[in-house]
C-alpha cells in the first residue's frame, strides 16, 4: 500500500470510526412506550401520591411516586434500571418487611411519555432536584433518607450520595462504567458509548455512607466481577455490606426473601 492509499485508508477508518462513535447510547435508556406517567394504575391502586412538579427556573420536572406509611423510620428514594417505568416497579415496596419505610418511585427524564430525551445529564440532575424537594417539602419529621439503586439506577445512587448528605446507599448490581457493562455485553461495546457513560468509578471514592450491595452470582447484564471492581472503588464509606446470592440473575433477585431481609437489616443497622 503507497503513502496515498494509507492516508485514505486511515481517513476511511477514522470516519467510520467517528459515525459509530456514541451509538451505543441510544440503546442506555430503554424506556416503556406505553408508560404514560401520571395514568400509573398501581399508583392509584395503591394509594401512592403521583407528584410532577415543574423544576423552578427550568424546563425539566421531577415525578416521582410517593406514599406515606404510618410509624415510617425512613425514606428511601428508588431509582429503576435502564429499562420500564417506575410505576411498575411501586409492588417492591410492599415486598419491604421488618422494618416501615416510605418509598419513593423516581421516573428518569424522557420516561413515562416525559417531555425530553433521557440523557445522563439530566438523569443526574434530576435526582439531585428530586432529593432536594423532598427534603424541602416532604420531610417534614426529618427522617433519615436512604437511595435505593438496581442496575443502571446505581451509578445515579452513588452520584447523589457523593452530592448529598444520604444516611445510606442500597446497591443492586452496582458497576464501574456503562462502558465496562457495553464491553461486557458486546465486543468492543464500550467503544460505542461516549455521552452516556456513568462512570460510577470516579465518584464512589467521595462516598461516605453506609453501603449495602446486593448482587447475584450469576448475573447475565452486571456480571460479579464488574461489582466486585465498583465495590472495591467504596473506599470512604462508614461500612459496606455485600449480599451475593446464588439463586437468581439479574433482576431475579427481587424475588428473593433474603434480598429484602438485607434491606431491613441494613437500615436497622444503620439507625441503631
Amino acid at each position: 500500500m503507497d503513502g496515498f492509499k494509507k492516508i485514505i485508508f486511515f481517513l476511511a477508518l477514522f470516519f467510520y470510526n467517528f459515525s459509530l462513535a456514541g451509538i451505543g447510547d441510544r440503546y442506555i435508556f430503554q424506556p416503556d412506550k406505553k408508560a404514560v406517567f401520571n395514568k400509573c394504575q398501581e399508583a392509584t391502586k395503591r394509594g401512592h401520591l403521583i407528584i410532577n412538579e415543574r423544576i423552578p427556573r427550568s424546563s425539566e420536572k421531577i415525578r416521582f411516586y410517593y406514599k406515606n406509611k404510618i410509624g415510617a423510620k425512613a425514606i428511601i428514594i428508588h431509582f429503576h434500571g435502564n429499562a420500564g417505568s417506575a410505576c411498575g416497579r411501586i409492588p417492591l415496596a410492599e415486598r419491604l418487611q421488618g422494618i416501615a419505610a416510605n418509598y419513593i418511585f423516581v421516573e428518569y427524564p424522557g420516561f413515562g411519555k416525559g417531555e425530553r430525551k433521557p440523557t445522563q445529564r439530566r438523569a443526574l440532575k434530576n435526582a439531585l432536584k428530586v432529593y432536594d424537594f423532598i427534603q424541602s417539602n416532604m420531610n417534614t419529621k426529618n427522617l433519615p433518607v436512604f437511595a435505593h439503586g438496581t442496575s443502571l439506577g446505581t451509578g445515579v445512587v452513588t452520584y447523589l450520595a457523593w452530592k448529598r448528605p444520604l444516611d445510606g446507599i442500597i446497591l443492586h448490581a452496582p458497576y464501574t462504567s456503562m462502558k465496562d457493562v457495553a464491553d461486557h455485553l458486546f465486543k468492543w461495546g464500550g467503544r460505542f458509548v461516549t455521552k452516556n457513560t456513568f462512570m460510577a468509578q470516579n465518584w464512589a471514592p467521595y462516598v461516605k455512607a453506609p453501603a449495602l450491595s446486593l448482587h447475584a452470582r450469576v448475573d447475565e447484564m452486571i456480571p460479579l466481577r464488574i461489582g466486585d471492581e465498583q465495590r472495591n472503588n467504596f473506599t470512604n464509606v462508614e461500612f459496606l455490606d455485600s449480599v451475593v446470592f446464588n439463586n437468581g440473575n439479574h433482576m431475579g433477585i427481587y424475588n428473593n426473601p433474603r434480598y429484602w431481609l438485607s434491606i431491613a437489616d441494613f437500615i436497622k443497622k444503620v439507625l441503631d
